[in-house]
C-alpha cells in the first residue's frame, strides 16, 4: 500500500548516509529523518493508528477471525515477523547493527500499538 513512497524514502535514506562520512554518522539530521520513517514503517505494517484496513469492529481485530488454529499462528507469526525484520532494517540503516537496537525498536513499536486505542469509522 505505502511501497512506493517507502522505497523512494529508505532511497533518500542511503543516499543521505552515503553523502556522510561515517565518523559523522551520527548527527541530528538523521534523527529528522528516523521520524518520517518510523510513520511509514507504522503505515506498512498496519499497527495502530494506521490500522484501518483491518479494523473493521470494535471488539475483534478484522480479518483473522476467520482463521483458525495453524492458519491463526502463521497469521500471526507472520505479522511478527515483518515486524522484526523492520526493526532490524531501522536498526542497520540508523543505530547501526545492534541486536540492543532491534529490540529497542520492536518494544517501541509494540508500544505504540498498545498505547493507542481502536478508533471507530463512526
Amino acid at each position: 500500500s505505502y511501497e512506493i513512497a517507502f522505497s523512494l524514502y529508505l532511497l533518500s535514506v542511503v543516499i543521505h548516509i552515503n553523502m556522510f562520512y561515517f565518523c559523522s554518522f551520527f548527527n541530528l539530521s538523521l534523527f529528522v529523518i528516523y521520524l518520517p520513517f518510523l510513520f511509514m514503517v507504522l503505515a506498512e505494517l498496519n499497527r495502530a493508528p494506521f490500522d484501518f484496513a483491518e479494523g473493521e469492529s470494535e471488539l475483534v481485530s478484522g480479518y483473522n477471525v476467520e482463521y483458525s488454529s495453524v492458519a491463526f499462528v502463521l497469521l500471526f507469526l507472520g505479522e511478527y515477523g515483518a515486524l522484526l525484520f523492520f526493526s532490524t532494517l531501522t536498526s542497520v540503516m540508523f543505530f547501526g547493527f545492534s541486536f540492543l537496537a532491534i529490540y529497542v525498536m520492536f518494544s517501541v513499536l509494540v508500544f505504540i500499538r498498545s498505547s493507542y486505542p481502536r478508533f471507530r469509522y463512526d
